[in-house]
């Protein structure tokens, strides 16, 4: 059980839909490397269908209303059932309204922390006030490096850094879209403009002060509109001491062709709220280009999975070069894109950065 008797210094916030296969890791690693700090848990279920409100009532969980002030003030794992499934943004402000600690993290269900990470985090928050948030590096369990756990802002000079591969020679002078992974090896902090919603920290009282995460975005693209909002009042760093595996892919898997490309409707959505037509369209483009050259490439070198990735090279690659290519002609026209919610788990799976 989460520490009791002091007061609370965390809030961990969880968004659940259908993730009952992964509750027992995270439980479990939370119970063994949270011993020192007073936190709580509030799980917020976006109308699971599986076993996962049956696991958490089960393991201790009591379920409130989203709208108590502060329940249960004795009681450290809280639960929230949303009839209908709100999206991973909408759901993290139900957990966030409800949150009682100084620091809040975001987690998500399918993920471990590890020795030490956590208190990583708060200590680097306590020690700096002039950052607003931070998040770990994340590793798939056979330790790959998952590149989408940071990055910078979309932009052309992003893209073009991405698409060209620069990113990769040489991260400080060309800047991409992700982080490359060899920049997680190092031990410094790395001051970003977005991290992944899988893994962020922030204080409590900043998180609300900002309005929490942007509702108009059901999943993905809400992290890097939510960081932005955070950097009007400090950095954004990823700790890549702090270390966190993630189960990455249980989305995709899930969702098939339409999981991948929820991922490029949602770069369209951010660039459609900042930038004029015929920039959407450029970005587009440039998308389209890099995930071409990758998608060429898989034909020469296989079709396994990319490293960090959880869908064959070909399926990937060939989903986002066409979804980029179709909402850029949808910009090119000015037609009004379709941002109909996916049916995906909104436990947010991390891009799939490489």
């Amino acid at each position: 059980m989460a520490p009791t008797g002091r007061a609370i210094e965390l809030t961990i916030v969880t968004v659940t839909w259908n993730s009952a296969t992964y509750l027992d890791p995270y439980l479990t690693a939370l119970e063994q490397h949270l011993r020192d700090v007073p936190y709580e848990v509030i799980i917020v279920d976006n109308a699971s269908s599986d076993e996962t409100v049956t696991q958490l009532e089960a393991k201790g969980f009591i379920r409130v209303s989203p709208n108590t002030a502060h329940p249960l003030p004795d009681h450290p794992y809280l639960l929230v059932v949303n009839p209908t499934n709100l999206g991973f943004a909408a759901a993290n402000n139900v957990g966030l309204r409800l949150a009682r600690g100084t620091f809040v993290l975001f987690l998500n269900p399918d993920t471990e922390v590890q020795a030490g990470s956590v208190q990583e985090m708060m200590a680097f928050l306590r020690a700096n006030p002039d950052t607003a948030a931070v998040g770990p590096k994340l590793t798939r369990p056979d330790g790959v490096i998952q590149g989408g756990a940071a990055g910078h802002d979309p932009s052309l000079r992003t893209l073009v850094h991405y698409s060209l591969g620069l990113y990769r020679l040489s991260p400080r002078r060309f800047p991409g879209l992700w982080l490359a992974r060899k920049q997680y090896l190092a031990s410094t902090p790395i001051e970003v403009d977005w991290i992944s919603g899988a893994a962020l920290m922030t204080r409590t009282e900043l998180a609300r002060r900002v309005g929490g995460w942007p509702e108009e975005y059901f999943l993905y693209g809400e992290d890097m509109a939510f960081c932005r909002h955070l950097r009007s009042f400090g950095r954004i760093v990823c700790l890549p001491r702090a270390h966190v595996i993630h189960h990455i892919g249980g989305s995709t898997r899930q969702a098939g062709h339409a999981g991948i490309a929820r991922n490029i409707i949602a770069l369209d959505q951010d660039y459609r709220s900042r930038y004029s037509a015929a920039h959407v369209f450029l970005l587009h483009l440039m998308g389209a280009l890099g995930f071409g050259l990758r998608w060429a490439f898989a034909f020469w070198k296989g079709n396994r999975a990319p490293a960090g990735h959880s869908v064959p090279a070909r399926q990937l690659w060939r989903v986002c070069t066409l979804t980029s290519l179709r909402c850029a002609w949808q910009a090119l026209r000015g037609t009004p894109p379709s941002h109909a919610p996916v049916e995906l788990t909104p436990s947010r799976h991390t891009k799939e950065g490489v």
